[in-house]
């Protein structure tokens, strides 16, 4: 599950995890997340989520949804995909196993390991 409200960003990852097979639900929208999780939680292997969804927001949005997440039992890989790694910290303190590593999505193009594995650093 990718969530994100850059579409730019969202065809990306959608594209790179089609390329090894994967499918991938997006959603622009907490609330889009929730529902896609509620109904395909035993199909997501891992997400991608951004902090703030909102441009210029400050509020923990992420952190709340991975929180949320988390309460409900789900317990595979969250990788925090924020520009800030303020906003990134608050995402791992409240559940998610790594952050984003940009330098290593960009650079993907071999099979192997696990795709979310290869994008995070682990906390």
């Amino acid at each position: 599950l990718a969530v994100e409200d850059d579409e730019k960003i969202l065809d990306s990852h959608k594209t790179r995890f089609k390329e090894f097979g994967i499918v991938v639900y997006t959603a622009q929208s907490y609330s889009e997340a929730m529902r896609l999780f509620m109904e395909h939680a035993s199909h997501i292997s891992g997400m991608l989520v951004d902090g703030t969804l909102t441009a210029g927001s400050v509020s923990p949005e992420g952190a709340e949804f991975i929180r949320d997440v988390r309460k409900r039992g789900y317990t595979r890989p969250i990788v925090a995909c924020s520009s800030s790694d303020d906003m990134n910290a608050s995402m791992i303190k409240d559940g998610a196993t790594g952050k984003c590593r940009a330098e290593k999505y960009r650079g993907l193009k071999e099979t192997g390991p696990s795709v979310l594995m290869m994008l995070m650093e682990s906390t």
